[in-house]
């Protein structure tokens, strides 16, 4: 093999594996949801998610305090015994945005519904 074969050889062989090791390190490390200038340090996910919810649900339906488990958290939504319905349908539609900065610092949400002080199927939300 000549001089100038083997060292286009060796660029094609570099080249490759610069390629496909981009896609590797882009998963470890969330870039493809993070926002610029986001600090987890300083976001408050508990009033983001209370801003979140008061403004995506019904009149008259609440949620309890958001519960953490590891990246992901729980939420009940309480529904007024007032309101007919299924609860679980209902609560489907009020998932963040995958813009929302509540993502970068959650992988799941679920939803529980509690509706006449009963839980209902839960609901999970991904980015």
């Amino acid at each position: 093999m000549s001089r100038s074969t083997r060292a286009a050889f060796c660029m094609a062989v570099v080249l490759v594996a610069a390629l496909t090791a981009v896609p590797a390190a882009a998963q470890g490390n969330r870039s493809s949801r993070a926002l610029p200038g986001f600090s987890p340090e300083t976001f408050d996910l508990q009033l983001a998610l209370h801003e979140h919810f008061t403004a995506a649900l019904p009149a008259g339906w609440w949620i309890g305090p958001p519960q953490r488990w590891g990246k992901e958290v729980v939420v009940r939504v309480n529904i007024p015994d007032s309101w007919n319905g299924n609860p679980t349908a209902a609560v489907m539609t009020s998932c963040p945005a995958d813009n929302s900065p509540i993502w970068q610092v959650a992988d799941r949400i679920t939803i529980t519904p509690h509706y006449r002080n009963l839980p209902w199927a839960p609901h999970s939300c991904l980015p």
